[in-house]
């Protein structure tokens, strides 16, 4: 499948609380390593590093549409620079630009100029924006093995900013004639958020559910949410692959070089590639338990905890978090980063076994055929429906084989659970799974608007090991919006 709306430009930044977890080295800005030649000629060098440069055409990755983000977004505070020897790939020089100045225009550009003293010479170069932490490596090899992976948990907006990075293959081979008079060549780089945004908004106080005659039986109130199988690692530089459709990922992750894997996500069998990309497996997904720890309120893991509560007003939840990426089989709902609703819902009546509505609010009741009432018997002598031998000692999985779905009360309300997985691009096929369909890419806005619940969902949450396409609990008008932003309008059912 053609991967045709991935996006890149640098607009949904992510906050991280992860660092670089490698030794700190301090090159004083300016020499190589020992033994490595100086290069002479030094001057001085004007970069420009640009965030949301909308490209004159759509590109793979490109939604065509742009946001600037809040400042707090697209801030930079300094930029780490690597410079290696493009023929050899010796490390040569590290420079720091800070002291950074800000411009705008009207097409949502973002650019910050800074001025340093750089050595003559042909590089491949390597941007870290908001970091202090320093990579100690002689060899380009060496700095992408150090550099790569960094784990944590995002909390929000570091003070910092959000960690940003250009993608290398965009960088090889740029070469650097330093001038040491009142100008400075300019050398243009483009950096991207290593996070992606998740921005919620629920568009009613209230939503009707009406049975097949158009007669309302129950509303529900969205009240609170938590986003499932938060990642907990990245790459640095991002990474990409070409990945030929099969049944399984590749036993073994392959070796990743310049500039094949850190460039622009294929149209054709394209993937972002996480550091946990191997690991999600379909062989594995049914047995798999987080065992290893990758994802933060892990689907397999639910407990009722986490939960946050849902805007109102037509406000919106904004969530940052890492990328999460799998093989296209492998896009399971213990695999892919989704949302979970809690909604209190009111049933317009409730019956009991004479078929007399109650006014009280009982602590359990049963749903069949638009009714509730406050027994299984209740469901077999007045609504005529088949029920368990177990009655009410029935399992929720007994019940449901014979449509009755149990509800229980919290704080006046019934308590009812909607899944919704986060798409990427949509492949308008509801019955195959597409490349790259279900998935987190960084500098991405992931926005999800609840529009309509078109059906009861369960008392108690689902957590069936599963591809996301076998039951899919929202109908969503897919679309793409700007940083880039991917809006999504999401009905319940």
């Amino acid at each position: 499948m053609r991967a045709k709306h991935l996006l890149w430009t640098l607009a949904g930044a992510i906050a991280l609380t992860g660092c670089i977890n490698d030794s700190e080295v301090d090159y004083n800005n300016q020499e190589a390593a020992p033994g490595n030649e100086q290069i002479a000629d030094n001057g001085n060098v004007r970069f420009i590093f640009t965030l949301n440069n909308p490209a004159s055409t759509k590109s793979a990755e490109d939604s065509g549409e742009y946001e600037k983000g809040n400042q707090e977004e697209y801030k930079l505070f300094n930029v780490q620079l690597y410079l290696f020897d493009t023929t050899t790939g010796t490390f040569k020089q590290k420079v720091d630009v800070d002291n950074l100045t800000m411009t705008s225009d009207a097409n949502l550009n973002v650019k910050y100029t800074g001025s340093a003293t750089v050595k003559k010479g042909s590089y491949n170069l390597y941007a870290i924006a908001n970091t202090t932490k320093v990579i100690n490596a002689a060899k380009e090899s060496e700095f992408l093995a150090n550099v790569e992976q960094v784990s944590g948990i995002v909390n929000g907006i570091n003070t910092t900013g959000i960690v940003m990075t250009n993608r290398p293959s965009e960088n090889m081979a740029t070469v650097i004639e330093p001038t040491s008079n009142g100008s400075a060549t300019p050398v243009n780089i483009e950096l991207e958020r290593v996070l992606a945004k998740i921005e919620l908004t629920n568009t009613k106080s209230a939503y009707s559910l009406k049975d097949s005659q158009g007669q309302e039986y129950a509303n529900i109130n969205l009240n609170n949410f938590k986003i499932l199988n938060l990642s907990k690692q990245y790459y640095t530089f991002r990474h990409v692959d070409v990945i030929a459709d099969a049944a399984e990922v590749p036993a073994v992750e392959p070796e990743y070089t310049l500039p094949k894997n850190f460039g622009v996500i294929a149209d054709n069998d394209g993937y972002l590639i996480d550091p946990t990309f191997y690991q999600k497996t379909v062989a594995g997904a049914e047995n798999f338990d987080n065992s290893s720890n990758i994802f933060a309120q892990a689907f397999v893991q639910h407990a009722q905890v986490d939960w946050g509560t849902i805007a109102s007003n037509g406000l919106s939840n904004s969530i940052y978090c890492y990328e999460n990426s799998m093989f296209r089989p492998a896009q399971w709902t213990n695999y892919t980063t989704g949302i979970m609703f809690e909604g209190a819902m009111t049933p317009n009546k409730i019956l009991d076994e004479q078929g007399t509505a109650v006014l009280s609010k009982p602590g359990v009741i049963y749903y069949f055929n638009y009714q509730f009432y406050t027994s299984t018997a209740a469901v077999k002598n007045i609504g005529k429906g088949k029920i368990p031998t177990e009655g009410d000692a029935a399992t929720d999985a007994q019940l449901k084989s014979y449509q009755i779905y149990r509800f229980y009360n919290k704080n006046g309300g019934y308590s009812t659970y909607y899944n919704y997985w986060i798409k990427h691009v949509d492949n308008n096929n509801p019955n195959l799974l597409g490349v790259m369909e279900y998935c987190i890419v960084r500098n991405n806005i992931y926005r999800i608007q609840v529009t309509d619940i078109k059906g009861l969902g369960p008392g108690t949450p689902d957590t069936d090991i599963k591809p996301v396409e076998d039951d899919v609990l929202l109908g969503i008008n897919f679309s793409i919006k700007p940083w880039i932003v991917r809006a999504q309008n999401a009905e319940l059912e």
